[in-house]
């Protein structure tokens, strides 16, 4: 639900959008990234069997949501237009590490 509703308002910004610069942040990848990893894989810690049943398919969808998003702004900026796509994390277990990433700004 988040996610749609953010991907409503990033849609109206592109389509109001007229020349410059856009940055718009979508946090949902990264926080569902954490939240529902584990239920990926069976070598995390807290993998719970019962639990992946029902999340195991959350961070893939997620992805695909958002590679769609991506598709949309290619087809916006179009052929002379410069589209930037960063992310603060890895899309990797981190299960017993410590990850400090620095968090990029839009301005």
């Amino acid at each position: 639900l988040v996610f749609k509703e953010r991907t409503e308002q990033y849609r109206h910004a592109l389509a109001t959008f007229r020349r410059g610069y856009l940055c718009f942040y979508f946090g949902a990848p990264d926080l569902l990234q954490h939240m529902f990893w584990r239920d990926r894989d069976p070598e995390h810690p807290a993998y719970d069997p019962q639990q992946a049943e029902r999340y195991r398919e959350v961070v893939e969808e997620t992805y695909v949501e958002t590679d769609q998003v991506v598709g949309d702004a290619l087809k916006a900026v179009g052929p002379d237009g410069t589209l930037i796509v960063w992310t603060t994390s890895s899309s990797s277990s981190s299960a017993g590490t410590s990850t400090l990433a620095p968090r990029a700004a839009c301005g």
